[in-house]
């Protein structure tokens, strides 16, 4: 339990800081969001690229590991866009709702918790960074499509295609999958820039958030933020189970899928609705409430596996 509030602990201490900052007057409206396009345009991009780049790709090793937690993923994030009217959710509303649902924090809680869980286990270890690789992708690609199909400045297909090509995390996700397989080795100058750039993309999104919270009120916005937690923590890791027997994973991937599965709605979810005019109000609370609710979670997920 300790190792889980230690992942959880920086995430809630760096919003605080946001909020805090704002409070003080230290933040103001454009410097939010100044800070939240450095993020997604910069920070974030660098963080993809950089950790699936240098990630030896062994697909067929990890490919029980991949299919359980994209099934699950797909499956989640389907039910909460046809459920989304049931919980109030307008159109404008509907892709926030559904990202937050099924995109989640691997990259900064899911792999600690992993390395953790399986005391350094190098094996599970390159197995989960190796599916992590492609399904930061497939949230980069998701997100796009269900933000695209409910932004109100919609231009129909046209305009899909294009946000999806020039969408940077999806772009950054697909090079480093291409620079995986077929580059060369980076320069480590590059390496290192990228990954001090990289760096930066946590703390920026989460001092984002923290920020927001002072000007965003949730009234009528308490059950969506409810639903996509709960399925984003509750439904996804119990899909995951069914999936991993099904897929016959052993004792460690299991473990390391459940994990994945059972993480909290990650921070870029916020950068990238607002990039799409989404609903902030429900974008910071889905990440709050489902870190929240992940503690109880992934000591669950650990304490069962």
């Amino acid at each position: 339990m300790t190792s889980i509030l230690n992942s959880l602990a920086p995430v809630f201490l760096v919003v605080a800081l946001g909020a805090l900052l704002r409070w003080r007057g230290f933040f103001h409206a454009q410097m939010l969001a100044d800070i939240n396009r450095l993020a997604y345009w910069v920070g974030l991009p660098c963080l993809t690229f950089i950790s699936i780049a240098t990630t030896p790709l062994q697909l067929g090793a990890a490919a029980g590991l991949f299919a359980t937690v994209v099934c699950a993923t797909v499956a989640g994030g389907a039910l909460a866009w046809f459920a989304s009217p049931l919980c109030g959710v307008d159109r404008r509303a509907r892709g926030t709702f559904v990202q937050g649902a099924f995109r989640g924090n691997l990259a900064f809680i899911g792999l600690p918790v992993i390395v953790y869980a399986t005391h350094g286990d190098p094996l599970v270890r390159s197995l989960a960074i190796i599916a992590f690789a492609p399904i930061v992708t497939l949230y980069g690609f998701g997100a796009v499509l269900v933000l695209q199909a409910s932004c109100e400045r919609s231009g129909g297909r046209l305009r899909l295609l294009l946000d999806i090509l020039f969408n940077p995390q999806l772009f950054a996700g697909a090079s480093g999958l291409a620079w995986a397989a077929w580059g060369p080795a980076l320069p480590s100058g590059i390496t290192r820039s990228l990954e001090a750039l990289g760096h930066m993309a946590l703390p920026l999104a989460l001092l984002g958030i923290g920020g927001s919270l002072l000007g965003v009120h949730f009234h009528g916005r308490t059950l969506p933020v409810l639903a996509a937690a709960a399925i984003k923590t509750l439904l996804l890791p119990l899909l995951g189970v069914a999936l991993a027997a099904l897929f016959g994973l052993d004792e460690n991937l299991r473990r390391a899928a459940l994990i994945l599965l059972a993480t909290p709605t990650a921070a870029a979810s916020y950068v990238q609705a607002r990039q799409f005019d989404g609903d902030e109000a429900i974008a910071t609370g889905s990440i709050l409430v489902s870190t929240l609710a992940s503690a109880p979670g992934l000591a669950l997920v650990l304490a069962c596996s």
